[in-house]
């Protein structure tokens, strides 16, 4: 006998009927709903089992971005000069060499540039100026920057790149004197410069 959509499956008779009747009875559409629902929990536990838990480790560390200057304050004694040494424009006093010492650099530091900040002469731009205006300054005098190489360093103008080491490093300069004037005069001839070193 055909299904029956809202009765039970089948229709049976005698005690086989009475047993089957006794059955909760589902629809077509329920038994449908069923399997759907068993199938998305299947499906949903299949994705769960693959699911782990993880943990991510990160390492770093911050650094210091300068070295550390052992040695700020410098002083560089130029010496007492005879002024004929000096009578014309561009004869220079003999070189002084200074350091800046450096310690602390760490591995990430490759290299720096030393600048000198001052005044400026009033006749060669590229000079430290001498004196603080006084009577008794010297005049027609500046004082030079050099590198290492001899190359001059104009004030206010920073160096090449100097290279850096991991730990310690010294920069080597030197100062003298230079004649801007053909008509030199003799007097304190002090000078006072700033430096600041921009790492690389």
């Amino acid at each position: 006998m055909p299904a029956n959509s809202t009765g039970s499956l089948f229709r049976c008779q005698g005690p086989a009927a009475e047993i089957l009747n006794s059955l909760p009875r589902y629809s077509m559409k329920k038994y449908q709903k069923s399997l759907l629902l068993a199938a998305l929990l299947a499906a949903f536990g299949s994705t769960s089992a693959f699911a782990a838990d993880g943990t991510i480790n990160f390492h770093g560390k911050i650094v210091a971005t300068t070295c550390k200057i052992d040695n700020s304050n410098i002083q560089v004694p130029l010496g007492a000069i005879g002024i004929d040494q000096l009578a014309t424009a561009g004869q220079e006093s003999r070189r002084v060499p200074f350091q800046i010492a450096l310690s602390e650099c760490n591995d990430q530091l490759s290299g720096v540039r030393a600048q000198f900040e001052g005044t400026s002469n009033g006749d060669d731009p590229t000079l430290l100026a001498i004196g603080t205006g006084a009577q008794d300054d010297a005049k027609g005098v500046g004082i030079q920057l050099m590198d290492e190489g001899g190359k001059q360093i104009g004030i206010n103008s920073e160096t090449d790149t100097l290279k850096l080491t991991p730990g310690s490093n010294v920069l080597n300069f030197a100062a003298n004197y230079v004649s801007t004037s053909n008509q030199t005069e003799a007097g304190e001839a002090n000078g006072t410069a700033s430096f600041t070193l921009h790492y690389r």
